[in-house]
């Protein structure tokens, strides 16, 4: 989670000409560890008066983020709505419904909540993270190595022309 949100911090604005992250969350954002310290702790040691708060912190931290992102999105001056644009709105609605199904787990004894939880988190947040940077990192790297090998300098094509979106949508959808 910290490394979505700190790679989110850079690529959204940057890729997306949005307006940055608020210094307040980056600050909030850079908390996350010592709430996952303390929950842990707090499991381990069995003080159940941390791990609550500690879960809760990191329920709202995920949604705080989801929401974040998905304002940025849509105030986005780039209106191009590609692979790489879309996994991002998926990516924050992903982290919204983790954020929702992980206070619902911690406020019910029904371990199917925690289950589902757990495959949210992986699946709607981490996989399609780093699925989506995948759009943009992937024909860079071609970009870069193709460039590299250049000698003759002859024109080389964009990185939107590398991958085409028409090949990266499938994919993404079946996500």
């Amino acid at each position: 989670g910290g490394l979505v949100l700190a790679v989110a911090g850079m690529v959204v604005p940057m890729f997306h000409v949005t307006d940055a992250y608020p210094p307040a969350w980056g600050r909030w954002a850079r908390s996350l560890p010592l709430w996952l310290l303390a929950g842990s702790l707090g499991g381990w040691l069995g003080w159940a008066w941390l791990v609550g708060p500690s879960r809760f912190a990191l329920a709202a931290t995920a949604l705080a983020f989801g929401v974040l992102t998905m304002q940025r999105l849509l105030r986005s001056r780039r209106k191009a709505l590609d692979a790489f644009r879309t996994g991002w709105f998926g990516l924050a609605l992903g982290v919204i419904v983790t954020a929702s199904l992980g206070v619902i787990a911690h406020s019910t004894n029904d371990t199917r909540w925690g289950l589902a939880f757990g495959a949210a988190g992986l699946v709607g947040f981490a996989g399609l993270g780093v699925n989506t940077m995948l759009y943009r990192i992937v024909p860079f790297l071609i970009w870069l190595h193709w460039q590299r090998r250049n000698k003759a300098r002859v024109r080389l094509p964009l990185l939107h022309e590398i991958i085409p979106a028409a090949a990266q949508r499938p994919q993404m959808w079946i996500h």
